[in-house]
């Protein structure tokens, strides 16, 4: 948060609650474009760069420095949901076979770039929501891995009408789930075992927030 080109962008540490908003009107507009079939089309090109913004904002307000070690993990985490989607979607041989639509924009390899973004997001969000709490660190990985397998349960439901991604036969299978918690709780490992500091005020409103917004497009998209 010490970082010039953020206090140029005005994320400074004084606008923390304006940003909290910010975040929460932000996806009540898109719920709400989402849902009007007017707009629906353009919202939904929008998704790729929601995801980034939220990335920003998550990188304006993590408290401390970054530091070398923080960096590397964070990039390896990166890196490797990039790596796991691409053989998922090419081979089929760990979430089952599905391919990506247009919905995440650009696509290396049959694989949106920037899906390793949302790895890290959301591995990054989860371990900060219980950063806090006074457990011991095998609680937080599990509670995190946890929550990284409830969104998921959500946004499967959700992710054809937007366009994101398609499973063979319109049937999602277990073994999806399965490898969605290994490598969550695989990401979630680095971050403890590593000690990487994942403090940041904006984080449960990001997850929360994201959360409703798939469950409300699940109930009332049609």
């Amino acid at each position: 948060m010490d970082s010039a080109i953020f206090k140029i962008l005005g994320l400074t540490p004084q606008r923390e609650t304006e940003i909290k908003k910010f975040i929460l009107i932000f996806y009540c507009i898109g719920i709400t474009g989402m849902l009007i079939p007017y707009t629906f089309p353009f919202f939904k090109t929008l998704t790729p760069y929601a995801l980034l913004l939220m990335a920003v904002l998550l990188a304006a307000y993590h408290r401390g420095k970054a530091n070398v070690r923080s960096l590397i993990i964070f990039s390896a985490i990166l890196l490797l949901g990039f790596v796991t989607e691409a053989i998922g979607v090419n081979k089929g041989i760990l979430f089952g076979r599905y391919n990506y639509g247009k919905g995440l924009g650009l696509k290396v390899l049959n694989t949106p770039v920037i899906i390793g973004l949302n790895w890290w997001l959301l591995t990054y969000v989860t371990a900060s929501i219980f950063e806090n709490y006074k457990i011991k660190s095998l609680y937080k990985i599990i509670f995190a891995s946890i929550s990284m397998l409830a969104y998921d349960i959500i946004l499967e439901q959700i992710a054809p009408k937007l366009d994101l991604w398609y499973w063979e036969n319109n049937r999602i299978p277990l073994k999806n789930y399965v490898a969605w918690l290994i490598i969550a709780i695989i990401f979630q490992l680095f971050i403890r075992i590593f000690r990487i500091n994942t403090l940041n005020n904006l984080s449960v409103y990001i997850y929360f927030s994201q959360f409703v917004f798939f469950i409300v497009l699940l109930f009332f998209l049609k």
